[in-house]
């Protein structure tokens, strides 16, 4: 701005002219507009810095609120967890006591079902009662069960063929071959015969007779639902994973053409 006296330039608050010393007629005016931009402008940082710690304080306390929810849906998982665990031990020893009570009826059965050569019932009679995992009364058995656990899934699967697998849609009969063909060539792996290693573990040596005549029933079966020859029957035991399932497959594409 000029003074209107000298043409000398003025300040916005000067009140004089510093140059003729004349009187600025706008000091008063200009004096009280800066007044109330110093005060809005010290206003508005005031609210500026609550907002800041509003704002802060917010955050934090929902960055609390959430640490505590994760906490809280963390401990009941836990518990949760926890109250299974002590759950399953307390039913697996309810378990292991009435084996340990009832030994020789179990054994009695067992030997039962041996005898017959009763396969699918010694797999469900030793998962019932936890006899796999039994290391005290049952250790000697480990071949017997896994044998029957593979005569077992090996029927289950032809079943859920022929019966058109209800409750499990997404499977197809390809599905179910490529599983049987699992079961068949990878027999001699977990059931090696016992003179192909000496050093077995006890739980690979026992009841012989019973799984060469599981083995040996597992082959009838296939061939006779799978219409095999003798010859691919026999073989099947010596051929890879995906040849056995492409030859089951074949084999379904004619006999069960509906899936």
């Amino acid at each position: 701005m000029k003074c209107k006296f000298c043409g000398s330039n003025l300040g916005i608050e000067d009140e004089l002219c510093p140059h003729c010393g004349k009187p600025n007629d706008q000091y008063e005016g200009n004096r009280t507009e800066m007044k109330e931009y110093r005060e809005e402008y010290e206003k508005t940082k005031e609210d500026v810095k609550e907002s800041s710690k509003t704002n802060s304080r917010l955050g934090r306390i929902i960055v609390i609120g959430i640490l505590l929810s994760v906490i809280l849906a963390m401990a009941i998982a836990t518990s949760g967890y926890s109250n299974f665990e002590i759950r399953e031990k307390n039913k697996n020893k309810k378990i292991d006591d009435y084996v340990t009570d009832h030994k020789d009826e179990i054994d009695a059965t067992l030997a039962e079902y041996e005898n017959n050569r009763d396969y699918i019932s010694i797999d469900y009679f030793a998962l019932n009662y936890r006899l796999r995992s039994n290391e005290a009364y049952y250790r000697d058995y480990g071949r017997l069960f896994t044998a029957s656990i593979h005569y077992r899934a090996i029927h289950d699967d032809i079943f859920n063929i022929l019966d058109g697998f209800e409750g499990y849609e997404n499977e197809t009969n390809r599905d179910w071959c490529d599983n049987i063909a699992l079961y068949i060539t990878e027999w001699d792996r977990y059931i090696p015969p016992v003179d192909a290693n000496p050093y077995l573990p006890v739980t690979n040596t026992g009841h012989e007779a019973y799984v060469n005549d599981c083995k040996k029933a597992v082959q009838d079966m296939v061939q006779v639902y799978f219409d095999l020859t003798t010859d691919q029957a026999n073989d099947m035991w010596q051929m890879e994973k995906g040849e056995v399932c492409d030859m089951l497959y074949s084999k379904c594409m004619d006999l069960y053409p509906e899936e």
